[in-house]
C-alpha cells in the first residue's frame, strides 16, 4: 500500500528495557549509531512532536558538571579538577553537601513543572574526571576491603540515594547516577549499589591506562 492509516491507537505497554541509554558520540565508530542515536534518541524536536519520553541520561562527572560544588569550593577544600584530586567520598560534609544540593535540584525541577520520567529521572553525582583518589584511613580501608577504588564511590552514591528515596515524591522514580570509569571501572567485591543507583560503564580497549574510553 502507498499509505497505511493507523487511527485511535490508545494501547500502551512497558517495554522489556524500560530505560535504555543510547548516547551519541561525535566520533562513534558505528555510522549507524552515530546517525540513529542522534535522530531517534537525542532529538528534542522529535520528542516534542511525538511525545517520546526521554531516556536515562548517562552519568558524566556530575559533581562538577551539575554544579554540586563550585570550582572555588573545590579549590578551598584541596580537591577538584584543578588540583587533580577526587573528594573524600567518606567525608560527612561532602555527603551532606551533595545530598542537600541534589534534593534541591530535584525540588527546583519539580517547581518548574518538569515531570519525572518525562523530563528527568536521574541525579548525576559521578566522580570528577581525575584519577587521584583520597588516601584517608576510611577510603584506604574501603579499597582494602573491596579490592577496588569503587567501594567508596558506591557507598557514597547509596547514601545519597537513601536520602532521595526517603522522599515519597521521588521514591522509585529518581535514579542516582555514577560512573564506572578509569579506577572505578572494576566492581567492588562486597558492596552492592542500591536498586536505584545506576552506573554508566565506560569500557576500555586494552585497559584504561593505555586504551580508549568508550565514552570518547
Amino acid at each position: 500500500a502507498n499509505q497505511i492509516s493507523l487511527e485511535n491507537i490508545d494501547d500502551t505497554h512497558t517495554p522489556s528495557i524500560i530505560f535504555r541509554n543510547c548516547t551519541r558520540s561525535l566520533n562513534a565508530q558505528s555510522p549507524a549509531l552515530h546517525y540513529n542515536a542522534y535522530i531517534y534518541y537525542n532529538n528534542d524536536t522529535l520528542r516534542e512532536k511525538y511525545g517520546c519520553y526521554k531516556l536515562v541520561e548517562a552519568a558524566s562527572h556530575g559533581l562538577t558538571r551539575c554544579n554540586f560544588y563550585t570550582e572555588e569550593e573545590m579549590e578551598a577544600n584541596g580537591w577538584g579538577s584543578a588540583a587533580g584530586k577526587q573528594p573524600c567520598f567518606n567525608a560527612p560534609d561532602v555527603i551532606a553537601t551533595v545530598t542537600k544540593r541534589a534534593l534541591a535540584s530535584l525540588d527546583e525541577r519539580a517547581s518548574a513543572g518538569q515531570i519525572i520520567g518525562k523530563d528527568y529521572c536521574t541525579v548525576d553525582v559521578a566522580q570528577i574526571d581525575v584519577v587521584e583518589f583520597c588516601q584517608c584511613r576510611l577510603c584506604v580501608k574501603d579499597r582494602r576491603d573491596t579490592g577496588t577504588y569503587t567501594g567508596s564511590v558506591v557507598k557514597f552514591a547509596n547514601k545519597i540515594d537513601n536520602a532521595i528515596q526517603a522522599r515519597p515524591e521521588y521514591r522509585g522514580k529518581v535514579f542516582t547516577n555514577i560512573l564506572a570509569y578509569t579506577l572505578t571501572a572494576y566492581p567492588p567485591s562486597n558492596i552492592k549499589p542500591n536498586d536505584n543507583v545506576m552506573i554508566s560503564f565506560c569500557f576500555y580497549f586494552f585497559g584504561w591506562e593505555n586504551g580508549i574510553c568508550s565514552n570518547h
